[in-house]
């Protein structure tokens, strides 16, 4: 065998590394707690400058969030209220093609001045214009009088004395009702406006209702390309504004202050990832020895060592003896390393004996070579000779130690290998495998303890 070279089957490599799994827990946790040791030492001392900054940035944080929440506050205000702005106007939802529309001329006549009658009819047009009191409509058409308010208009006409009254709707029955209230009021304000600007004289002409189609109102463009728009030009006007503010809200949200971190958390953030470093390099660094030590030792770990590297045929495999079998992970470990786990010794010895007596045919005497093992070798003679008592056993613990032991191989008709996992080393097994071909002895087989 060349020593240099050996094939290791790396999941029972492993596996033997892994039987020790509470000693690697134990040096991992020790590696953990001296990480963070050292990670305590060297944080702690700025703890008091991390706390420094904490409360600054915690200061600087509300009143950004203050700040922040105030902001998308009025957004969805201005949201809400367009929305029910968009539910409740009366000029948002004319529908441009079917519009009703009232119309009413005020007529003034004055014995002032020319400057004293365009006064006159300038002031019937503000009052016509934001000088009403729509609660009574308002009630009439369930609507407010901010919303009448905007379908109404005054224009005035200086030269000829006249104030032009328009309202507009979605039905007759709206610019009717709003159409009377203003003329009640115009008529009601005829004494006032006396008192105020001078004698003079209004006839307010008959009011004339028609469904017309308002050009003003119609929308040029009323699909995009991810939504259809009204074709009242009113409300697409609301309805883009709400998304664009809603897409303003979005990233409101999304681009909220975020809260420091307190010290305390920092610091226990720091010593986690000192823990985990630990842990991590006492794992990865005690595995590594335990492999490197089972590589290092030289010692068989599988008897398929045996089969591959001297050809020796298993005659049986007994139970290791030191495995520890008391959780599944344990019981895992144990039938990975040792292919023997769970077998009772008789039924291994029982199976030795078998293959002896096939192997060996009219063999009489058998020495057992046991280099290098721990186990009581003499208890594994007397099993065999238990079972095969027709064959006789002799017992050389380094067959290269003495003339006797030489002598014991010289009139023995075969040889039987004991090695044991973990404990015999390679070394061994090559001396006396090379002892026994020198002398021309044929190796019936190996039990692996």
């Amino acid at each position: 065998m060349n020593n240099e070279e050996r094939e290791i089957d790396l999941k029972i490599l492993f596996a033997n590394a892994f039987i020790k799994w509470r000693r690697i827990i134990l040096v991992t946790i020790i590696c953990g707690l001296l990480a963070v040791g050292y990670g305590a030492v060297k944080i702690m001392p700025s703890y008091s400058a991390l706390q420094s900054t904490y409360e600054h940035d915690l200061e600087t944080y509300q009143t950004n969030l203050t700040y922040s929440n105030k902001q998308i506050s009025d957004t969805e205000a201005q949201i809400q209220k367009l929305n029910e702005y968009s539910e409740n106007s009366i000029k948002a939802n004319i529908n441009p093609y079917s519009e009703a529309q009232s119309v009413v001329t005020i007529y003034i006549t004055s014995g002032e001045t020319t400057d004293a009658a365009k006064q006159i009819t300038q002031a019937y047009q503000v009052l016509a214009s934001s000088g009403m009191n729509y609660d009574s409509a308002a009630s009439t058409l369930g609507k407010t009088a901010q919303l009448i308010n905007e379908v109404v208009t005054a224009k005035s006409n200086s030269d000829a004395n006249t104030v032009t009254i328009t309202v507009i709707g979605q039905t007759t029955n709206q610019t009717e009702t709003i159409i009377k209230s203003i003329i009640s009021q115009v008529n009601d304000a005829e004494n006032a406006m006396t008192v105020k600007y001078g004698r003079h004289s209004i006839i307010v002409g008959d009011p004339a209702t028609q469904v017309v189609t308002d050009t003003t109102l119609l929308s040029s463009t009323y699909q995009t390309s991810d939504q259809m728009l009204s074709v009242n030009v009113t409300m697409n006007g609301v309805v883009n504004k709400i998304s664009s503010l809603k897409t303003a809200l979005k990233t409101m949200n999304s681009s909220k202050p975020v809260a420091p971190v307190s010290a305390l958390k920092t610091t226990a953030k720091k010593l986690v990832n000192y823990l985990s470093f630990g842990l991590a390099i006492g794992f990865l660094v005690y595995i590594t020895i335990l492999v490197l030590m089972v590589i290092h030792r030289k010692t068989i770990i599988s008897e398929d060592e045996l089969k591959k590297q001297y050809g020796l045929k298993i005659l049986t495999l007994v139970p290791r003896k030191n495995l520890c079998g008391r959780t599944r992970f344990d019981q895992a470990l144990s039938r990975t390393v040792d292919h023997a786990y769970g077998i009772d010794d008789k039924v291994a010895f029982e199976k030795a004996a078998a293959n002896i007596s096939a192997y060996a045919g009219e063999m009489k005497t058998l020495l057992v070579i046991n280099d290098n093992v721990n186990q009581d070798v003499n208890e594994i003679i007397a099993n065999l000779k238990a079972i095969n008592p027709e064959v006789k056993y002799e017992m050389s613990s380094d067959v290269n130690e003495s003339a006797a032991e030489l002598n014991k191989l010289k009139n023995a008709d075969g040889v039987i290998i004991v090695a044991e996992r973990n404990v015999t080393r390679f070394d061994n097994i090559t001396r006396s495998v090379e002892t026994v071909k020198n002398w021309g002895k044929e190796i019936i087989g190996s039990i692996v303890l």
